[in-house]
């Protein structure tokens, strides 16, 4: 969860060797002895700071969540879209290259994701077979996911795969290499669907790309048919984008919200391995007063905070206007 917060916060005088844009020894109260007294047998410090961060985290995600809710609208711009039926007259096809689905969402002004849900193969084939991810902005591979195929079998298994399209089109095809497979429609078993499947500005087609192409949406043979690959997929808004965006905002805050996570650890550590040198009131009031400060810099920055301009996922306040014509 907000992977984009990594490397903001480093530890001096350590031997992580990390550098960040704050140090967490700023703070009031931390040192590196605190840290190497609350570290356990199978912990160091840089372990230490980032469990207290993927809470600090966990926490400032709900908090400025839970302010947004009003003004969000939970959309999904295709939910939970099975693509790839399969053909009752069950066909074998071959081909070279690779094949399998492409999605086109064009939402530029949102912060969407399109997460895939289940993936399945139908072919003449049984094993595993790695289905790869592409991204057609730069032909890099964005995710890979080995599923179980059985030949002659129609089924998906459930995987949990989550990619971007944050503020601009993108395109991603998910593809496999193997050279025979059973035929599979893009949407329903029809053949005259070759326009794909069209719904909230997400695009889905079946596609297929020669052996020595760039991975390039230019270079797709787009199709009806997806090439016996079969997914489960949603597009949908992904509002914890935004504290991605107010990173540099939030850093201070999330400082302290690490800051009170340690000294919890800390206090906690005291109480079950009756840590001497540990003073229990002083790290009390240490935990204190980082969550003071977190809360305070919160409220400020909350209080300040703008949408974005993003009328799919978020609803603007209205303002209502009343008109007195003059005598």
């Amino acid at each position: 969860m907000l992977d984009c917060f990594d490397g903001l916060i480093t530890l001096d005088n350590t031997c992580s060797g990390a550098s960040g844009v704050m140090a967490l020894q700023t703070l009031d109260g931390m040192s590196e002895s605190l840290l190497k007294d609350i570290t356990g047998s199978e912990d160091t410090p840089a372990s230490v700071l980032e469990q207290a961060e993927k809470w600090a985290r966990a926490h400032m995600h709900n908090e400025v969540i839970t302010h947004l809710a009003p003004r969000m609208t939970g959309r999904t711009f295709i939910d939970r879209k099975h693509i790839g039926e399969a053909d009752d007259d069950q066909v074998l096809l071959s081909g070279s290259g690779i094949g399998g689905i492409l999605v086109e969402i064009n939402q530029p002004a949102s912060n969407a994701v399109l997460r895939i849900g289940a993936l399945g193969l139908f072919a003449d084939y049984t094993g595993d077979v790695t289905i790869t991810v592409y991204d057609l902005e730069d032909g890099s591979i964005a995710a890979t996911y080995d599923i179980t195929v059985q030949a002659g079998v129609s089924l998906t298994e459930d995987v949990q795969i989550v990619l971007p399209a944050y503020r601009k089109r993108k395109a991603y095809f998910i593809a496999h290499d193997l050279p025979s497979y059973y035929r599979t429609w893009t949407a329903g078993s029809c053949g005259s669907c070759s326009q794909g499947y069209y719904h909230g500005g997400v695009r889905v087609n079946g596609a297929r790309l020669a052996d020595g192409l760039a991975k390039k949406r230019t270079n797709l043979r787009i199709s009806s048919e997806t090439s016996g690959l079969m997914a489960v997929i949603t597009v949908e808004c992904d509002h914890a984008q935004l504290l991605c965006e107010l990173r540099n905002a939030l850093a201070m805050p999330y400082l302290y919200k690490v800051g009170e996570g340690i000294m919890r650890r800390a206090i906690n550590a005291h109480g079950r391995v009756n840590n001497t040198r540990l003073d229990i009131e002083q790290l009390k009031e240490n935990a204190a007063f980082y969550a003071g400060n977190y809360q305070s810099q919160m409220d400020k920055t909350l209080g300040k905070m703008r949408l974005p301009d993003d009328p799919m996922c978020f609803t603007c306040v209205k303002v209502t206007r009343q008109y007195i014509s003059q005598p």
